[in-house]
This record gives structure tokens, C-alpha cells and sequence, in this order.
């Protein structure tokens, strides 16, 4: 990563817009010079208010325009303060819900990824979506580095099962099933992340013999989460292989002990 001194960030911005450039591109550049001329992070405006705002510009530019604007958001994210930091892969992620997005965003992989360490969690869901949801489909790079860091203790249960799910849509086949499963099953927190895995699987439409064993397990579980969610897996799958499940739903409609819902739900995948 780099940084820059601001006032050379700010010229940078100014010389960017040529006088070609359309009114979206200049909002976009106006916005970010605001941001980075902003010296007290209390004065900086709300994510949530500048997400709805890019969003609205990234939309409307063309290619060739937001590849003018990726390199002021890669500033902000190379900047000093994790506040500013904050606004740059913000912008990349919006940018990558567009339908060409992931060969404008390759060139900043790196950069990406060299803020998955970053505290709190809102930087790494960015990373996370950038690396895992750009489209038509996401680079060969971002889903290794997924992979490899699949694993870490610092991703939250959600974090998990939003990679798993973007790793495993891409490469449904049964040797990354099987990584997956493993980098997840060590973790302190298995038995949160377990049902959050499940509801990927399911959502994937992940049927190998060692997704379908994990499901089942599930079933099984001591934990009602990882019940309720290995129950809606399995409503959710074809009646040929739900049929495999028969025993274990049975179980689970007739457990007294079992919250009355999930007993219904479980009634419900029988009877579909």
C-alpha cells in the first residue's frame, strides 16, 4: 500500500476530471476531495449517507470513466487514517454490484487485500464482496485469497458464510467443499459458523456426499440453529435427495423437547 500527503491527493483529484468529463464523474471527484480535505474524522459524513451517493454515480458512469475514479478511491484507501481509508473500498464495493465490474476492479486486488486486517469488520465485508461478488464473475486472484483465508479465527460467523458461499458458487465441486469444511471445522466458534455454512451449501445447491453428510449432521446437532438451519437445507432440495433425510426429519417432528416451530418445519420437508 502507499499513502500521500493530502494536499497532493487533492491535486490529483483536481487534474483527473478533464473538462470532457461528465457531471457524475465530477460529483464523484468533488466527493472524494471533500472527503480527503477533511482533517477532523468527527466531521467526515456517515458511510450510509456517501453509499447511497456512489452508489447513484458509479451506476451512471461509463468504463472508461470509472476506471478514471477506481485510482481516487485506491488513494483514500492507501491513506494514513483508517476513517478515510474507509470511504475508498467502500466506493470499490459498490462499484463491483456493476455487470463489468470485475475486470475494472483486478488492477486493485492488492490494495484490497492489504486492508483485511483493518479493525472492525466493515472494511473486510468490503474486501469480501469486492474479491467474492464482482462480476460477470470474480477473478481467479480474489477467490484464492478467499480460500486461503477462509480459515481466519478473526472472520465472524457471517464473514465465513458469506465467503464460503462466494467460494463454493464459483467451484462447486467437491474438493472445495472439502476445503471449505475443513478450514471451518477447527474454529472455537464451529458451532456458530456451522449453520451459517449450512444455509450456503443449501443456497449454493451444493449436493456432493460430504455437503449432504454436513447437512445431515446438522440435523443432528445439539444446537437448535444448526437444526433450523440443516431443516430449511433440506426442504430446499430436490425430493429424490430429501428423501435421504427421512429418518432424521422424523426425529426432529416428533422431538418434544424441540421448539414447536421447528418440529413444524420439519413436518413441513416431510410432507413436500
Amino acid at each position: 500500500m502507499f499513502s500521500v500527503k493530502y494536499a497532493v491527493v487533492a491535486s490529483m483529484f483536481v487534474v483527473s476530471v478533464a473538462d470532457a468529463a461528465t457531471a457524475d464523474l465530477v460529483s464523484v471527484s468533488a466527493l472524494f476531495q471533500s472527503i480527503v480535505a477533511q482533517t477532523d474524522d468527527a466531521r467526515l459524513p456517515r458511510p450510509e449517507q456517501t453509499g447511497m451517493q456512489m452508489l447513484g454515480l458509479v451506476m451512471n458512469l461509463t468504463p472508461d470513466e470509472v476506471r478514471e475514479a477506481l485510482p481516487l478511491a485506491q488513494s483514500c484507501m492507501g491513506s494514513e487514517r483508517h476513517a478515510i481509508r474507509v470511504y475508498g473500498i467502500q466506493f470499490m464495493a459498490l462499484a463491483a454490484i456493476r455487470a463489468d465490474s470485475a475486470e475494472l476492479l483486478k488492477p486493485f486486488t492488492a490494495d484490497v487485500t492489504a486492508l483485511w486486517n483493518e479493525p472492525g469488520e466493515g472494511i473486510r465485508n468490503g474486501a469480501i464482496f469486492i474479491l467474492g461478488r464482482a462480476n460477470p464473475k470474480p477473478t481467479s486472484e480474489g477467490l484464492a485469497y478467499l480460500t486461503a483465508h477462509l480459515g481466519d479465527e478473526s472472520n465472524s460467523p457471517e464473514q465465513v458464510g458469506t465467503i464460503a458461499g462466494a467460494v463454493l458458487s464459483n467451484s462447486p465441486d467437491a474438493e472445495t467443499i472439502r476445503r471449505v469444511l475443513a478450514a471451518v471445522r477447527p474454529r472455537h466458534d464451529a458451532e456458530s459458523v456451522k449453520a451459517k455454512l449450512i444455509e450456503m451449501l443449501a443456497t449454493v445447491g451444493v449436493y456432493s456426499a460430504e455437503a449432504l453428510r454436513y447437512i445431515r449432521d446438522g440435523l443432528t446437532d445439539d444446537n437448535r440453529g444448526v437444526n433450523e438451519a440443516a431443516v430449511a437445507a433440506v426442504a430446499g432440495m430436490p425430493k429424490n435427495i430429501r428423501m435421504g433425510y427421512v429418518a432424521e426429519l422424523q426425529n426432529l417432528a416428533s422431538d418434544a423437547g424441540a421448539p414447536g416451530g421447528l418440529r413444524e418445519r420439519a413436518r413441513l420437508a416431510l410432507s413436500q
